[in-house]
């Protein structure tokens, strides 16, 4: 009789230990999913700020490119006199 009482609070006390190891491995793979959901996201971010950043250059490159193109020697000199050293 006893020996029936012990397995069956053996029992209950794994379902127990059991239930606990469920609840932490379902809160550790809450996490996970979490964390690469937010790094996706902010890779995401990040490539959409960089590609900006790019098209932004690309356009100042090209304004500055046509306005050297466009401009008389004469001007270009009178620019980089300040450069040169005599």
């Amino acid at each position: 009789m006893t020996t029936a009482l012990l397995l069956m609070w053996l029992k209950s006390l794994w379902d127990k230990f059991m239930g606990f190891i469920i609840a932490a491995g379902i809160f550790l793979l809450t996490l996970v999913i979490v964390f690469f959901k937010g790094r996706s996201s902010g890779k995401r971010v990040y490539r959409e700020k960089h590609e900006k950043l790019q098209k932004r250059a690309v356009e100042r490159t090209k304004k500055i490119k046509e306005k050297v193109d466009t401009a008389a020697d004469r001007d270009i000199e009178k620019r980089l006199e300040k450069w040169y050293r005599d």
